[in-house]
């Protein structure tokens, strides 16, 4: 049974002095006051680069897209932003801002959402061809890509383009992830594929194009956590390194992987999900009856010895409500 209290997980024992925090992950990020105050934080604590989660923007349309992001993204952290042409102020020499497709950033066809065309990718000068921190080259319109910054290595996966076995995106991602030699591996990716909130609960048990993800042993190819969004509300998994159970027959060789939802960044929260679907090895879940507390965004610090991630809500910026050290 997990605890609402802060769980901290100690995989290192030897703890050193911690650096400057080095990456923000925030997620569902509407013009509102709470979103206003999750930005303050991020920039008080003066993050190296950010990784957006998804649904940057929840205004419909294409016609004021640019403005649309400029009064979220650029508004806050326009000097972040690489080749910004917004109107808040100057943007930065080097991509210090990365960008998750989420199902607000596609446009919705008669056939379901088209991630082809990718609403951000022209305020986030991501579209394919584009260069990546570390090296690395985006591979396809800007919709997934990987990139490298104080060895960690970041795969942003896009959930709404195939990763069926033979597709393009998950040979490209095995290719890429087998070939990584950076001391960190993490994915983002918009859609929680494991959690407790109320999608879980209604969706994902019966997979809603999720299969696919579920089924992928990231951990075997040296994932360490995969972070995500979507269904409003935060909770941590570490699923057993045993194996114990194969939550609904998938996450095979996932044992040991942490999954972190984290998509409180100010939209309105979801509930908590059936408890009794709980995946083995939840430690913390903060939805709609939590009050603020599950508001907020997840930093990552690195020291020589570990990575530690955290996650900090607006309600107390100083007193996480938990932490992993990979």
């Amino acid at each position: 049974m997990y605890a609402k209290s802060s769980f901290r997980i100690l995989t290192t024992i030897l703890l050193t002095a911690v650096n400057a925090t080095e990456f923000a992950f925030i997620a569902d990020t509407p013009d509102n006051d709470n979103f206003n105050q999750v930005a303050d934080m991020v920039k008080a604590k003066g993050v190296n680069y950010i990784v957006h989660g998804g649904d940057i923007s929840y205004v419909p349309g294409t016609e004021y897209e640019e403005l649309v992001y400029d009064n979220t993204v650029g508004r806050y952290f326009h000097d972040l932003l690489y080749n910004y042409h917004g109107v808040y102020g100057d943007g930065s020499d080097t991509r210090r801002f990365f960008a998750t497709i989420g199902n607000h950033e596609c446009i919705e066809t008669a056939s379901g959402l088209d991630p082809t065309y990718y609403r951000a990718r022209n305020f986030f000068s991501q579209d394919e061809g584009a260069e990546m921190p570390g090296g690395f080259t985006v591979p396809s319109k800007g919709v997934y890509y990987t990139f490298e910054i104080n060895d960690i290595q970041w795969f942003v996966l896009n959930k709404y383009e195939s990763f069926e076995e033979g597709s393009t995106q998950r040979e490209w991602f095995t290719e890429a992830v087998d070939a990584s030699t950076a001391k960190w591996k993490l994915v983002s990716l918009h859609e929680s594929i494991m959690g407790a909130g109320q999608y879980w609960t209604e969706h994902y048990e019966n997979g809603d194009g999720m299969n696919a993800f579920q089924e992928f042993p990231f951990k075997q190819h040296g994932i360490d956590a995969i972070l995500m969004a979507h269904d409003h509300g935060v909770s941590l998994v570490k699923y057993p390194e045993d194996e114990p159970e194969t939550v609904f027959g998938k996450f095979v060789g996932n044992g040991g992987m942490y999954y972190i939802t984290a998509a409180a960044g100010g939209e309105s929260r979801h509930v908590r999900g059936d408890e009794d679907l709980d995946p083995p090895g939840l430690l913390s879940a903060y939805y709609a009856d939590d009050g603020e507390a599950g508001i907020g965004a997840v930093f990552g610090t690195i020291t020589d010895d570990y990575l530690s991630i955290s996650y900090y809500s607006i309600e107390n910026e100083y007193v996480s409500l938990f932490d992993i050290y990979l």
